[in-house]
C-alpha cells in the first residue's frame, strides 16, 4: 500500500492542507483536503507583529486541523509557514500554533518558500519549454522565480501581498481611480527597489501564476467578458481594471467567495505592476505550489529511507 502525505501550509491568506498519496508514474493523487482563511496578512501591523483576533483565527483554526489529521492517520506530515511567521521578532506566536496543532512547524525562509512553489508547479503543471518563470501572489508577500527543469535557479521576494496591498488602499472594496494609481505606484517602488528597473528574461513569453490570487483573477476575467481562455496579459488586465471602477467589488464577484473578494483589489495592483516590471507576454493559471514542492520532497525522502532499509 502507498504511503500517505498530509502537508499544512500556513500561508498569510489561508491555512490549506493536502492528504494525498503519490502513484508510481508520480501523479499526486488527492484524498482529502481542509481549508480555512485566517487573513494574517490583513493581521500583520507594520512592526511585523500579529493583531490578537487573527492570533485568535489561526489558532482556532490549527486546533480544527489537528483534529482532522487524526482522522486522515497520515504517515507522513509536515507543517510549513510563510511570511507572516518569517515577520515575527520572537517564537511567542509560532509556540502558540505548534501547542495548537500539536505538531511542529518549519518556517521556510522566502528562499525556501520559493524553491518549494517552483517544485510544485513544475510537477504538476504541463509548462512549455526548459526555463520557466513563476508568480505567486500571497497574502503578504509576492514570489518570482525563475528556473531550468526540475529546480528554481533565481528567487526574488518582495514584502507586498494582496491582503497587505487591499488593507492599505482598499478599505473601502471599491475601486477608485485615485486609490488604484496609489496602489499600482507602492508596488511598482516595492518591487523596482529590489529589482532595479524593468527585467527582460530572454526566451521567456509566458510566466505561470501558482496562487489563489491568480487564479480568482483569470476566473474573473472570464466571468465578466474580458477574454474565454483564462489566459492574463497586461492588456486584459487594464480591461478588467476600467470595468470595475467606481463599482463596489462585491457586486460583480458573485463568482468568489467572501474572503477572495476582500484580498482582490490588492493582487490585481500587484500584477498589474509585476506586467510593467516583467518583459513577459502573458500569465497562466498554474497547478500546484508550496504544498505540493513539501509532499513530493517527502515522498522522495520516504523512498530513500525504503531503498536504505
Amino acid at each position: 500500500m502507498a504511503p500517505t502525505y498530509s502537508v499544512l501550509d500556513l500561508g498569510s491568506n489561508s491555512f490549506h492542507m493536502i492528504y494525498a498519496r503519490v502513484e508510481e508514474d508520480g501523479k499526486i493523487t488527492v484524498l482529502d483536503k481542509f481549508k480555512q482563511y485566517v487573513s494574517l496578512g490583513a493581521g500583520l501591523k507594520q512592526n511585523g507583529e500579529i493583531r490578537e483576533r487573527y492570533q485568535h483565527a489561526a489558532i482556532n483554526c490549527l486546533r480544527e486541523a489537528s483534529r482532522v489529521i487524526r482522522r486522515q492517520q497520515p504517515d507522513y506530515f509536515s507543517a510549513v509557514a510563510t511570511n507572516a511567521f518569517r515577520c515575527q521578532k520572537d517564537d511567542y506566536f509560532k509556540n502558540l500554533c505548534e501547542r495548537a496543532l500539536g505538531r511542529p512547524i518549519r518556517v521556510l525562509s522566502s528562499e525556501e518558500e520559493g524553491d518549494y512553489i517552483y517544485r510544485g508547479v513544475v510537477q504538476t503543471t504541463p509548462l512549455s519549454g526548459q526555463d520557466h518563470c513563476i508568480l505567486d501572489i500571497g497574502g503578504s508577500s509576492t514570489e518570482f522565480i525563475l528556473g531550468s527543469g526540475a529546480r528554481a535557479s533565481c528567487i526574488l521576494s518582495w514584502q507586498l501581498g494582496s491582503a497587505i496591498l487591499t488593507e492599505r488602499f482598499f478599505d473601502t472594496h471599491t475601486l477608485r481611480p485615485t486609490n488604484w494609481q496609489a496602489a499600482v505606484d507602492y508596488a511598482d517602488e516595492t518591487m523596482t527597489l529590489a529589482g532595479k528597473g524593468r527585467i527582460h528574461l530572454p526566451g521567456i513569453e509566458t510566466m505561470y501564476g501558482a496562487s489563489g490570487a491568480i487564479r480568482a483573477i483569470s476566473n474573473t476575467m472570464i466571468k465578466l467578458g474580458v477574454n474565454d481562455t483564462g489566459t492574463i496579459d497586461a492588456k486584459a488586465v487594464e480591461e478588467l481594471v476600467q470595468s470595475l471602477l467606481n463599482i463596489r467589488i462585491g457586486s460583480r464577484f458573485k463568482h468568489l467567495d467572501r474572503y477572495r473578494v476582500q484580498v482582490f483589489l490588492g493582487g490585481l495592483a500587484i500584477l498589474h505592476a509585476i506586467f510593467e516590471l516583467l518583459d513577459v507576454r502573458d500569465l497562466k493559471p498554474a497547478r500546484g505550489a508550496i504544498r505540493e514542492g513539501v509532499l513530493l520532497e517527502m515522498h522522495q525522502q520516504a523512498l530513500t529511507t525504503a531503498k536504505a532499509a
